[in-house]
C-alpha cells in the first residue's frame, strides 16, 4: 500500500518514470522530509533528482563550498552531488582554458574529457567556444539542428555564436516582435538575445532621451547597451538642465565616455560656436 502512495506521490511531485524507478527505494517519510528541506533552501530538486538521497549535512556543506567559490549552485542543483574535490580539479581545468565557468555554472557537471570533445566539435564548426561557453552544455544534435535553423533565416550564427543557446521557437517569437517594431534585428544580431520586456523599456528609456522609433530603427546597436546607460543620460539631462543631443548620446555610448567627460565635450563645442559668433 505504501509503495502504490509512494509512486502516486512522487507522479504527483512531477518526477519522471526513470526518476520514480530510482527514488522509489527511499521510504515515503524520507522523501517528503527530503522534498521539504530542499525546497526551504529554494533548491529545485527536480532537476537532479539524486540530491535527495544526501544527508542533509552534507547539502549544507556543499552550499557553503559553492558560495566560497562565488558558484551559483541554484542555477546547477546537479552540482551539489559532486565532491568538492572533483569542483576543484574541474575549476582548475576551466581556468586553464581560459573558460569562465561562473557564467555556466553548469560546465562543472561535465567531466574533462567530455568538455573537450565538445570544443574539438565547436572548432571543427569554425565557433569560438571562448565566446559562448555555454554551448559547451549542449549535445551536438541540438547545436547542428539550430545552425540548420539559422542558416535557413540567413543569419550569420558565427558573429554571435551564442545565439545558438536560443531555442528555434524563441528567436522565431524575437524575429517577429522586432518585424512588427519595424527594426531590422539583421543589423544588430545580438538583440535577438534579448527578452521583449528589456526591449520595450529599453524603448521607453531611448525616447525619454528624444529618440523616436525610427531612430532606434536606424540605430538597433542602441538597445544592447544596458537600461543603467540611459538612465545615467536622463539623469545626466536633469543635472545639466538641457537635453543631451543624440548624436552626444551616440558617441557616448560608443566610446563608454563618463558624463564628466561628455558634458566638457559640448560645453567646448557650444564656446567654439559662440566665439565664431562673436
Amino acid at each position: 500500500m505504501e509503495e502504490e502512495e509512494k509512486i502516486e506521490w512522487l507522479k504527483k511531485m512531477g518526477f519522471s518514470e526513470s526518476d520514480i524507478e530510482f527514488l522509489k527505494r527511499y521510504s515515503l517519510g524520507y522523501l517528503k522530509k527530503k522534498v521539504g528541506f530542499l525546497s526551504k533552501l529554494g533548491i529545485n530538486y527536480k532537476r537532479s533528482p539524486n540530491i535527495l538521497t544526501l544527508p542533509e549535512g552534507t547539502i549544507l556543506k556543499r552550499i557553503d563550498f559553492f558560495k566560497k567559490l562565488g558558484i551559483d549552485y541554484k542555477a546547477s542543483p546537479q552540482l551539489l552531488g559532486l565532491p568538492e574535490g572533483t569542483i576543484l580539479k574541474r575549476i582548475d581545468f576551466f581556468n586553464k582554458l581560459n573558460i569562465k565557468y561562473k557564467a555556466s555554472p553548469q560546465l562543472l557537471g561535465f567531466p574533462e574529457d567530455t568538455i573537450l570533445k565538445k570544443i574539438e566539435f565547436l572548432n571543427k564548426l569554425g565557433i569560438d567556444y571562448k565566446k559562448a561557453s555555454h554551448l559547451l552544455t549542449y549535445s551536438k544534435d541540438i547545436i547542428l539542428k539550430r545552425i540548420n535553423f539559422f542558416n535557413k533565416l540567413g543569419i550569420d550564427y558565427k558573429k554571435i555564436p551564442y545565439l545558438l543557446a536560443y531555442s528555434e521557437d524563441t528567436i522565431f517569437k524575437r524575429i517577429n516582435f522586432f518585424n512588427k517594431l519595424g527594426i531590422d534585428y539583421k543589423r544588430s544580431l545580438n538583440i535577438l538575445t534579448l527578452p521583449e520586456d528589456t526591449v520595450l523599456k529599453k524603448i521607453g528609456l531611448l525616447k525619454q532621451l528624444d529618440f523616436e522609433m525610427e531612430d532606434i530603427s536606424k540605430y538597433p546597436f542602441l538597445l544592447g547597451y544596458a537600461s543603467e546607460r540611459f538612465e545615467e543620460m536622463i539623469e545626466a539631462e536633469k543635472h545639466f538642465g538641457a537635453k543631451i543631443p543624440k548624436m552626444d548620446i551616440i558617441r557616448h555610448l560608443r566610446y563608454k565616455r563618463p558624463i564628466e567627460l561628455l558634458e566638457a565635450y559640448r560645453r567646448e563645442r557650444y564656446l567654439k560656436k559662440l566665439e565664431e559668433v562673436v
